[in-house]
């Protein structure tokens, strides 16, 4: 199997996931919402849902469903979001119940998580050119108030990460209320132009907030990037499944696709460098966020703020994926790899979540978000699609133009 037919074969099977394991049944107020791990079919992730809706544009396109079998999902999907899924300000919970969409136990509103969604909404809203898909996704993002989650510090604007009303609920730290800030570089530019994108935020905050978040910079030998805190490589990918930052830099002249791509080459480099861990002695790499031996792991490599890289020798098909617009070759051939001499890690739903040559483990586990950014990154990779109907969408070129975003010239991706 040529790498392009393994990508394309993943690609289908990662769309085979969420259409079967997403809420399907007719009249559930869960209907559409797509679930957080394979291993726990009751609780839906709402980030995994703006996946999930992505995925029915590349299902349609590539003729896994019909047109008129995509439209029914999403309208579907929209209509629980539109008026089932808890929200404050139009932010939704993070975790709520597959079939009654309620609030799951004591979790937070999440920006981010909401930001994954509206993602998927803009691309199905941009797709469908459906009058009744377009009305509800307009009252979705225009309910999503981002200007109530802006605050400043010393001038600068910024983002609540969360908010959360019950006292003692998660992240609150036994108070309630907003949650900490996006002050450093992570996974939030999409939240940026998110909100650039909508009427009640100017463009003069629009830009504060985009230019205050801390931006350190580092080497990993001759590999330099703007990074993160914990060196976790999906940070620097979860934004360019769906904004094409190929084609344009920040206002600040920064060019976020070269900085993926360092970050993810600084990362390969690093685990070549590593050669007492199986894993990397083989060659691969992935470190990021994912199912472990133990249970959910947070591991990173270089640049960090601590420069203590911190991975057990634990990988995921998805962190190698989701960069595959910027190290096509380095990716395809670690994917094929995998595919080739552990054939443990394919499953019904094409990849599974991790594996660890050091420890002989490998998961048994798919997760919404891991699964998403891999057929999101395939296909903006092989077919740009995914990309090229959120750019098209209005509220992103008016995001654009407010933020001040210079283009830049268009990079060849596949040979």
């Amino acid at each position: 199997m040529t790498s392009r037919e393994l990508l394309d074969l993943e690609m289908r099977k990662c769309f085979d996931f969420f259409w079967d394991t997403s809420n399907h049944i007719e009249g559930s107020k869960g209907y559409g919402l797509m679930l957080d791990r394979s291993n726990n079919p009751a609780l839906s992730s709402i980030a995994s849902v703006g996946f999930a809706l992505s995925s029915i544009v590349v299902g349609v396109l590539h003729k896994y469903i019909s047109y008129e079998e995509g439209l029914h999902r999403a309208k579907g999907t929209l209509h629980t979001l539109l008026y089932n899924v808890p929200h404050y300000e139009g932010f939704f919970v993070h975790f709520c119940d597959m079939m009654t969409a309620k609030r799951h136990k004591n979790c937070e509103y999440s920006t981010i998580d909401t930001a994954l969604c509206l993602n998927g909404i803009l691309v199905i809203d941009a797709f469908f050119k459906d009058e009744e898909v377009h009305r509800m996704s307009e009252a979705i993002i225009n309910r999503t108030d981002y200007s109530k989650f802006v605050f400043y510090r010393d001038q600068k604007a910024f983002f609540h990460m969360a908010y959360n009303d019950i006292v003692g609920g998660d992240y609150t730290k036994d108070g309630s209320g907003f949650i900490s800030a996006w002050d450093m570089t992570a996974e939030q530019l999409m939240m940026y132009i998110q909100a650039a994108g909508q009427d009640n935020i100017d463009e003069e905050t629009a830009r504060n907030l985009y230019l205050s978040f801390d931006r350190p910079y580092g080497m990993y030998k001759d590999i330099g990037c703007y990074y993160e805190p914990g060196g976790v490589l999906f940070v620097h990918q979860y934004s360019h499944c769906w904004f094409k930052f190929l084609e344009y830099k920040g206002c600040d002249n920064i060019d976020w696709s070269v900085n993926t791509k360092n970050a993810t080459l600084a990362q390969i480099k690093w685990c070549q460098d590593q050669p007492h861990i199986k894993t990397f002695r083989e060659g691969l790499w992935g470190v990021s966020a994912m199912d472990g031996k133990e249970g959910y792991i947070v591991h990173g490599t270089v640049p960090s703020r601590s420069m203590k890289p911190h991975s057990d020798g634990t990988i995921g098909p998805c962190a190698i994926a989701g960069s595959l617009p910027y190290t096509y070759e380095e990716s395809a051939v670690a994917l094929q790899y995998i595919y080739h001499n552990h054939p443990t890690m394919w499953g019904p739903y094409g990849f599974y979540d991790s594996m660890n040559s050091e420890q002989d483990w490998y998961a048994s586990t798919y997760l919404g978000i891991d699964k998403g950014e891999t057929i999101l990154m395939i296909n903006n990779a092989l077919y740009g699609e995914v990309w090229d109907l959120y750019m098209n969408h209005p509220r992103v070129k008016n995001a654009i133009h407010k933020l001040g975003m210079i283009p830049s010239k268009i990079k060849q991706i596949i040979p």
